[in-house]
């Protein structure tokens, strides 16, 4: 996914008539705008079919994650083939709320395998440790895998809290990023 990509993670925190509301305020907000940067909205699983119907031609509508096995007996999960049987095709992993529910490295890494598989474009979240996740998550990544994956930088001090990083702390772990990701 070349270029910047700018994604909303509405999370948990719509019912349907909020949702429908909020997409279409979205739409009128950028029906006369012509966006310099791709947009994307990570939205839940029950609103994904009704968001991609009503704002996809103007964002990339994303699954908030995958499950790390293709199908089964997994209740409450959510499979690629799924996703992608209702024409979904992008999805966030690695965030760092499921990491605090137990998601571990390797479970994070076979999310990412099963879905570059399944042929989506996949946002990958790090942020306590990056430079070590993205190692350990991001080494089987060949030169046309690696296309299909974007990075996000996701201090974990500044989910929920309304406390950013300090600029140039997250300026440092950036730039660290950056030049692992040309490596790879």
């Amino acid at each position: 996914m070349a270029g910047k990509l700018i994604i909303g993670n509405l999370k948990m925190n719509m019912v349907r008539h909020e949702m429908n509301h909020y997409c279409l305020e979205l739409r009128k907000k950028l029906q006369d705008e012509n966006p310099i940067h791709k947009l994307g909205i990570a939205v839940p699983y029950v609103f994904l079919e009704s968001t991609a119907s009503s704002i996809g031609g103007e964002f990339q509508i994303f699954a908030q994650d995958v499950h790390h096995i293709e199908k089964g007996a997994y209740t409450s999960s959510i499979s690629a083939s799924q996703l992608s049987s209702i024409r979904i095709l992008s999805t966030l992993i690695g965030h760092s709320e499921c990491r605090m529910q137990g998601q571990t490295e390797e479970i994070v890494s076979k999310k990412i395998r099963i879905a570059l598989v399944n042929g989506f474009n996949v946002v990958y979240c790090c942020g306590k440790n990056p430079i070590r996740e993205i190692k350990n998550e991001l080494f089987f990544l060949n030169s046309k895998s690696v296309e299909n994956v974007s990075i996000a930088f996701e201090p974990i001090s500044a989910i929920g809290s309304g406390i950013p990083m300090p600029p140039e702390l997250a300026e440092k772990q950036l730039r660290e990023i950056r030049e692992l990701a040309i490596d790879m």
